[in-house]
């Protein structure tokens, strides 16, 4: 009896401008100077817009929660009321998580620095080299997963903005 195939990718051949990568963790690494927070440097450009928007995002949370409690269930429709409570549930944990990733940063970066040395040992191993692009591909998938779950939340969530909700009444 023969074991069955696990791996659903094609032969690496296919994805052969990937397996050019000799670095496997490339892609984080870029992605990271642009959006992450391993990389700080307050001389880049890049780190002054991810100190600004994480101010944008707590202030943001904090004016969300706050315009909550102005709100009347009996005004609003329900679905719109969940989706504020939703919104701000969702948005402070995510934002919480990003938060201790960017006081943690250092020990994130150990992290990473070791997988990377790891990686590095026998990098021309036909083994590593032939996985490779496979890796590579699965960061990039993991990415593109990421962002499209981003659009699909913002979409679904449209309208349920308590701020914009509390600032159309009257009586503020």
């Amino acid at each position: 009896m023969s074991a069955a195939r696990v791996d659903c990718l094609p032969n690496s051949r296919s994805f052969s401008i990937l397996g050019h990568f000799r670095d496997p963790f490339a892609f984080q690494k870029l992605l990271d100077r642009c959006i992450g927070f391993i990389h700080w440097d307050t001389e880049s450009a890049f780190t002054w817009v991810k100190i600004l928007l994480l101010v944008f995002t707590g202030t943001y949370y904090t004016l969300s929660c706050l315009c909550l409690t102005r709100i009347d269930p009996a005004e609003v429709p329900l679905d719109h009321f969940f989706g504020m409570w939703f919104l701000v549930g969702g948005g402070c944990s995510c934002f919480s998580q990003w938060y201790v990733l960017a006081i943690e940063r250092r020990h994130l970066a150990k992290v990473i620095g070791f997988l990377t040395n790891l990686q590095q040992n026998g990098i021309d191993h036909p083994t590593r080299v032939r996985q490779r692009s496979r890796i590579v591909l699965y960061s990039i998938v993991h990415w593109t997963t990421n962002v499209s779950q981003t659009a699909v939340w913002a979409v679904t969530l449209l309208f349920t903005s308590s701020i914009a909700h509390a600032t159309s009444n009257s009586y503020l």
